[in-house]
């Protein structure tokens, strides 16, 4: 599996209810236009940040990342909930000029965060985790037909 496919994108996925994955890159040609725009210390100058949208709760919140990384795991506060990740740069000191200190990049799928709980359904004694059957007991009647 290669270790970059050269496209500007960025994805998320649920590991955990409380617990997102998401993986990004920044194609070539998108980086020479950054470079051509901004100068060419623009990757030295100005840092990852993915800014994390909680669309169903209307709030959002930044991470700052390293230059090094190209995937990340984080904790997010609510469960079963529509999240978008946005991938942009701000400048590290004031050495360079960006519009409002931000440069939108890209954004991810929109994806639900899974609730945190098993569901229980006594009467048919089957087990349901997020609307996906796991177990069905078997009834007295399958157990006595087996035998």
């Amino acid at each position: 599996m290669p270790y970059r496919y050269n496209q500007t994108i960025v994805k998320v996925l649920a590991q955990t209810p409380k617990t997102l994955f998401v993986y990004w890159d920044v194609s070539d040609e998108d980086r020479k236009n950054y470079i051509k725009q901004y100068g060419e210390d623009f990757f030295n100058t100005t840092k990852h940040v993915l800014i994390i949208h909680n669309v169903t709760m209307n709030y959002t919140f930044e991470i700052e990342i390293n230059d090094f990384a190209n995937c990340w795991y984080f904790n997010i506060n609510d469960e079963k909930c529509e999240y978008v990740v946005e991938l942009g740069r701000r400048p590290k000191n004031n050495n360079i000029s960006i519009p409002n200190n931000y440069l939108y990049v890209t954004s991810s799928n929109k994806i639900e965060s899974p609730n945190g709980h098993v569901l229980f359904e006594k009467a048919q004694k089957t087990l349901y985790y997020r609307d996906c059957l796991l177990y069905t007991s078997p009834s007295p009647r399958d157990v006595e037909e087996s035998r």
